[in-house]
């Protein structure tokens, strides 16, 4: 599979999972020091460990970066929006502010895996 295509795949299925697992458990939180870590936080973990992964095996970067993205991208309008709770995260901002992330994602996929190299 071509690493642009293979990107917005990962970075799509990854939206669409984190969605479904909060429609299907909600209102579960990770905590941290009674601090609720979003999953916006682990995307940039993913990001990050894109770029050692990708020196060892580029399509397990691309993948790891897919996954990134894709959790960032979902959950960053829902954050600047100011968060709240599962009820907030459907709200037509949040849906709508991922869903542009995600074309932006696609817009821009062959400079990201190129951003690997």
């Amino acid at each position: 599979m071509e690493d642009g295509l293979l990107l917005i795949s990962v970075s799509t299925l990854t939206i669409v999972g984190i969605r479904l697992g909060v429609w299907l458990i909600p209102e579960v939180d990770i905590k941290l020091f009674r601090r609720v870590i979003h999953h916006f936080w682990f995307g940039i973990f993913f990001i990050f460990l894109s770029f050692p992964l990708s020196a060892v095996n580029h399509t397990l970067g691309v993948v790891a970066l897919g996954v990134g993205l894709g959790l960032a991208a979902d959950e960053l309008v829902f954050m600047l929006h100011g968060g709240g709770r599962d009820k907030q995260y459907w709200t037509v901002p949040s849906v709508v502010g991922s869903a542009a992330l995600l074309l932006s994602i696609a817009s821009f996929q062959t400079s990201l895996v190129n951003f690997l190299y």
